[in-house]
């Protein structure tokens, strides 16, 4: 009977041995992924602060650089339309489309920047 025990227990810790290894191993895979996250995102420079504080401001770091790219790729797009369309009224273009508009109103704008399509 105590020979059971023990073999059980043995077989028990065994296990439990793997699974605590297969767990270690997935924790230094994140590890790994949550350094590259950080690399990419922030540069492989010096930091001050740990990799978890880092990692918590990965999605406002990735925002601000989405929203800088859209503003320069958007501004980019516009100087080169304004090269190539030196008379396009960006004036007509800026205000838009507006609540209340009449259906005559939008088709006057869209006439008025066919000339330039």
């Amino acid at each position: 009977m105590a020979k059971a025990i023990i073999g059980w227990n043995v077989e028990a810790l065994a296990k439990s041995f793997e699974e605590q290894c297969a767990l270690e191993g997935e924790l230094d895979q994140l590890r790994n992924i949550a350094q590259l996250v950080v690399s990419e995102v922030f540069g492989s420079g010096p930091s001050t602060s740990t990799p978890a504080v880092q990692l918590v401001e990965v999605p406002n770091e990735v925002r601000a650089l989405i929203s800088d790219g859209m503003f320069y790729g958007t501004l980019g797009v516009l100087t080169s339309v304004e090269t190539h369309h030196p008379d396009l009224d960006f004036a007509a273009i800026y205000r838009g489309y507006t609540d209340g508009w009449s259906a005559d109103a939008i088709h006057a704008l869209r006439e008025s920047l066919v000339p330039y399509a």
